[in-house]
């Protein structure tokens, strides 16, 4: 092959094809042969060798010029990674060219070559395995506990739950690190969160991990945090548990919605109240972005836009907040280091519910929290100390700050010391963010296609929320997007109704145009 190179080497750049009989008089029977078997320099077309310029291909591919061999090549690329026997070719056009697997994907894309829901390699995780230890702990029988947890009714992850006695809350988390422990699993980092993307869900953890480990399904170990309350919800004494607990119902967010009316369960709305009040007192924000929901099916796509400020999604958030800002305080004032999520910076935004830009200014006020093994405070939540345990199925911090948690109850020393934990970050925190932009990237994607499939030709309703003197941008919040708009003189704010002529989901754009 090496000597196929360099007669390619020595063409590429003087002919487009060369005829067999010339080829074989000039470089042997021998190359001649190599050069009719399958291989990235040469294709035979008749009675002549064509002389592959896959750069220039690909370009010219780019402008509009049909090429079916050169299509069935990427789209091997896109199916397998590194693994596609086309690999040199592949090579040759990225390097040359200096694009990236994501522009093939979107070229691709866009000449309609791919389906929608067919994700390209660089999108999709290996299955791993884990190694799991036995749990060796002395646990707490709780399974007589009237125990619930809330979630989406195709959660296979099941985190946490919540029992009721008396004035008593118990909050109950997966506990994990019993069984798991990250310094004989480090290629966790290399996965940090599960990735949910509307084709298919990418977890954290292997599917037999998650069955064994999940809260649901039997008699289940729990980290559990137990409150006890006064009359006036007030907190009077807390204490973690090591704890065997058996769910006794699965709720989803609709039905808990209803379940929050009455008693014992209504007791959790005032509570997550208070603790909401006190933050908010310190500094903190109140405020989150609905949620984007779509299911694929056969005849097209259903978008759904979930609020996420319905009272059973805040009780849910509240006390998982309130477990993690008591675990991380207890870990703070003994000195422990964990993953804790920093942000100092005091954020001025005024927010306001019925502004049509609200949730647009949400999208762009607030940073990304800092992860630190050190303590600092957390302004938006408007906490003095924040680290996150609620979520071990899910994410890699969370299993790290649970080991630390239970060397604390067993009045031990952090089995990782602040280096070891910064180190564990830089690894985790590079592919959090790239699961986080793939996840936004695919959320936008079915947006589009949804826009595409549902608005084309038709109006949809947008505020402006940029504008400079060429053009003006515009919020949509049926579907959290932007897009601009070559149109002069708007106000901030105002109200357009606007036109749908085209939709590119790989592109991530529509052309559009204002109409009065």
């Amino acid at each position: 092959m090496s000597r196929l190179r360099e007669i390619w080497e020595i063409l590429i750049n003087k002919v487009d094809k060369i005829s067999l009989e010339e080829f074989r008089s000039s470089y042997g029977e021998e190359a001649l042969e190599m050069a009719i078997s399958p291989n990235p320099y040469f294709s035979i077309k008749e009675n002549y060798l064509r002389v592959n310029n896959w750069p220039k291909r690909f370009t010219n591919f780019e402008s509009g010029k049909k090429d079916d061999e050169l299509v069935e090549i990427l789209i091997d690329y896109l199916k397998n990674g590194y693994r596609s026997k086309n690999i040199q070719i592949i090579e040759e056009i990225k390097s040359n060219l200096s694009i990236d697997d994501t522009r093939i994907y979107k070229t691709l894309g866009r000449k309609g070559y791919l389906k929608y829901n067919e994700l390209p390699f660089f999108f999709i995780e290996e299955p791993i395995s884990v190694n799991l230890e036995e749990d060796n702990y002395e646990r707490v029988d709780l399974t007589n506990l009237y125990s619930f947890s809330v979630d989406d009714d195709e959660t296979i992850e099941v985190d946490d739950a919540i029992s009721i006695d008396g004035n008593k809350i118990y909050i109950h988390v997966a506990d994990v690190s019993s069984s798991l422990k990250i310094s004989k699993n480090l290629h966790l980092l290399e996965r940090v969160i599960s990735l949910y993307l509307p084709e298919k869900n990418f977890y954290f953890l292997p599917s037999d991990v998650i069955e064994k480990l999940s809260l649901h399904n039997g008699i289940k170990n729990s980290l559990t945090l137990l409150l006890e309350f006064d009359e006036n919800y007030k907190l009077k004494n807390y204490k973690f548990l090591r704890a065997k607990i058996k769910l006794k119902d699965r709720f989803n967010y609709k039905t808990f919605e209803k379940i929050l009316l009455i008693e014992p369960f209504k007791k959790l709305l005032s509570i997550s109240r208070k603790f909401q009040l006190m933050r908010l007192n310190n500094g903190g924000y109140s405020y989150v972005l609905p949620l984007k929901k779509f299911k694929i099916e056969e005849n097209g796509v259903k978008y759904e836009l979930i609020d996420l400020n319905s009272k059973s999604y805040f009780v849910v958030s509240e006390l998982m907040i309130l477990y993690n800002y008591i675990a991380s305080k207890l870990l703070k004032k003994n000195g422990f280091p964990a993953v804790y999520r920093n942000y100092e910076e005091k954020t001025s935004t005024n927010l306001n519910e019925n502004d049509p830009l609200y949730y647009y200014k949400i999208m762009n006020a607030f940073k990304s929290t800092i992860l630190s093994s050190s303590p600092k405070p957390h302004c938006i939540l408007g906490l003095d100390v924040y680290a996150q345990f609620t979520s071990p199925l899910r994410r890699v911090y969370d299993i790290i700050n649970q080991e630390h948690l239970h060397r604390l109850l067993d009045n031990l020393q952090p089995i990782y010391s602040n280096e070891k934990i910064e180190e564990f970050i830089r690894i985790a925190v590079r592919v959090e963010k790239r699961k986080k932009f793939i996840q936004r990237n695919r959320l936008d994607f079915w947006t589009y296609v949804y826009i595409k499939e549902n608005y084309k030709d038709k109006i949809i309703r947008g505020f402006v929320c940029r504008v400079n003197d060429k053009w003006s941008e515009l919020f949509f919040p049926e579907f959290l997007i932007t897009e601009k708009v070559y149109y002069k003189g708007l106000d901030i704010g105002k109200k357009v109704n606007c036109l749908v002529k085209d939709v590119d989901p790989f592109g991530g754009k529509m052309d559009i145009f204002i109409v009065k």
